[in-house]
């Protein structure tokens, strides 16, 4: 029986291997605290904010909060194949989005994938992500990066 950290490690090897983009929108107020839990989860600082991989929403604007967006290019077809609905909460689903891409919005999904090896933006360290997992799930990884190459 496939258990749910293979299923997350067969999805992540396919977001790594497709080099997902990872975007977040920041209060203004919450900047600071932000950027260091981005530190602890992922040992790098904050991209510059002129990468535009992340957005500090300014306080005359009406937003209640921080959000994320994962942006993966793939069909529904390719996510199911990568386990995509078993790996993601059941409260998450990927939204299909312009240019064949899939959009899915949680931030417990971008703070797990920082805690993954996934960075803010597009360059994610494939081999360095790999390496963070343990080795009974190297081959599910595998896997999701195979489906990734297709």
């Amino acid at each position: 029986m496939t258990t749910k950290a293979e299923y997350w490690t067969k999805f992540i090897g396919f977001l790594a291997g497709r080099q997902v983009t990872i975007y977040a929108q920041i209060k203004d107020y919450a900047l600071v605290a932000w950027a260091a839990d981005y530190k602890v989860a992922t040992g790098k600082s904050m991209p510059s904010e002129s990468d535009s991989h992340f957005y500090v929403v300014p306080p005359e604007e009406n937003k209640w909060g921080c959000s994320s967006s994962v942006i993966v290019t793939a069909t529904l077809s390719e996510f199911m194949c990568a386990n995509g609905y078993s790996a993601l909460p059941l409260n998450v689903a990927p939204n299909p989005i312009s240019g064949g891409r899939l959009g899915i919005y949680s931030d417990k999904v971008m703070w797990d994938l920082f805690d993954d090896g996934f960075v803010l933006g597009p360059k994610q360290d494939r081999e360095a992500i790999r390496m963070m997992l343990d080795r009974d799930l190297l081959a599910a990884f595998d896997t999701g990066v195979g489906i990734a190459k297709r």
